[in-house]
C-alpha cells in the first residue's frame, strides 16, 4: 500500500494503530538517514522513535488534493521533530527559540560572506536581521553557549559528511536528498502556479509572463495592452496575495526546510546581494526553478 493510500485511511479512522505502524516501518530507510545526520547530538535508537511523532504530525496535516508526495510533506516534519528532540534534549543548551535565532544568524552569515566575500559588520547584522544592537549581542553569546561552533556546519563523526544543524549543506551523492531534490522541483511547481492562475484579472498572465517567462515590465506591458506601471502593480499585488496565510501555508513545507532559501541564494552576486536577500526566494519560488 502506498504512503498516501495509508494516510488517508489514518485520517478517516481505519485501523489507526496498524496503518500507522505500516506507514512508519515502509519509511524507515528515510527515517535512519535523517536520524544518522544527528546522532553526535542524540541517540540514533531515539531519533528514530521520535521521527514516529513526524509521521503522526505529517498524517495530521497531508492534503492529498495538493499534488504533493507524503514522502515530501514527511520530510519537513520529520526534520522539525529531530532538530527540535536535539535543541530540547541534545548537547544544544539553550532554548528552542534562542536556537533559531542563531540559524538565521547564521544562514545571514555565510550568504553575506558567499557574496560579498567578507563577514558583515554589526551595523550590517542588525540592518539584515531587523535586530537591534542588544539583540544581536544576545546571539552572538547564545551562538558561543551553544558549543557547537555553528548549527549551519557539518557535524563531525558523521561518514556521510551530510549532517548541519541548520540543514542546509548537502552532499550531493546523498541518494535521499538528490531524490528529494527533483521530487521539490516538481512539486513546487504543482503547488506554484495552480495559485497564480487563481488570481484575479490580469494577474496570471502578469505574473507567468514576468516569472515563467522572465519578460521585462516594458514587454508584458506590451502583450497585455496596459502601461508599465500598471504591470508593476498588478504583479505587487499578486505577490501580496501570494503571501496570504491560506496560501502561504501550502508553501511552508519547501521554506522553512531550506529548499527555496538554498536555490534562491545560488547565483546571485555580490552586487546584488541587498536585493537578493528580500526578494531572491520570491523570484525562485514563481519561477518554478
Amino acid at each position: 500500500m502506498t504512503n498516501e493510500q495509508l494516510a488517508l485511511r489514518i485520517k478517516v479512522g481505519e485501523d489507526v494503530a496498524d496503518n500507522m505502524l505500516q506507514l512508519y516501518q515502509q519509511n524507515m530507510g528515510i527515517i535512519k538517514d535523517y536520524a544518522r545526520k544527528y546522532r553526535s547530538m542524540a541517540e540514533e535508537e531515539d531519533l528514530q522513535q521520535e521521527a514516529y511523532f513526524a509521521i503522526c504530525k505529517a498524517v495530521d496535516s497531508y492534503d492529498p488534493d495538493k499534488g504533493v508526495s507524503f514522502l515530501s510533506w514527511a520530510v519537513y516534519w520529520i526534520r522539525q521533530q529531530l532538530l527540535r528532540y536535539c535543541q530540547n534534549n541534545g548537547t544544544v543548551r539553550i532554548p528552542v527559540h534562542a536556537s533559531e535565532r542563531v540559524r538565521k544568524y547564521k544562514a545571514f552569515q555565510n550568504a553575506f560572506r558567499i557574496h560579498v566575500g567578507r563577514y558583515p559588520n554589526e551595523r550590517e547584522y542588525c540592518y539584515y536581521l531587523g535586530i537591534k544592537d542588544t539583540t544581536l549581542r544576545k546571539i552572538q553569546a547564545d551562538e558561543r553557549k551553544a558549543d557547537i561552533g555553528s548549527i549551519d556546519v557539518p557535524v563531525r563523526g558523521l561518514e556521510d559528511n551530510l549532517a548541519t544543524i541548520g540543514d542546509t549543506v548537502i552532499d550531493p551523492e546523498d541518494k535521499y536528498e538528490n531524490m528529494l531534490d527533483e521530487v521539490k522541483q516538481q512539486e513546487l511547481k504543482a503547488i506554484i502556479w495552480p495559485m497564480v492562475d487563481e488570481l484575479p484579472g490580469r494577474m496570471p498572465a502578469v505574473i507567468r509572463a514576468r516569472f515563467q517567462e522572465n519578460l521585462s515590465l516594458q514587454e508584458t506591458a506590451a502583450r497585455n495592452g496596459i502601461t508599465i506601471e500598471r504591470v508593476r502593480q498588478q504583479q505587487n499585488e499578486a505577490l501580496k496575495q501570494l503571501k496570504r496565510p491560506r496560501r502561504a501555508r501550502y508553501l511552508r513545507p519547501f521554506l522553512e526546510d531550506g529548499y527555496i532559501y538554498n536555490k534562491a541564494l545560488h547565483g546571485n552576486g555580490a552586487t546584488s546581494f541587498n536585493r537578493t536577500w528580500t526578494s531572491s526566494t520570491e523570484r525562485v519560488a514563481l519561477q518554478g526553478l
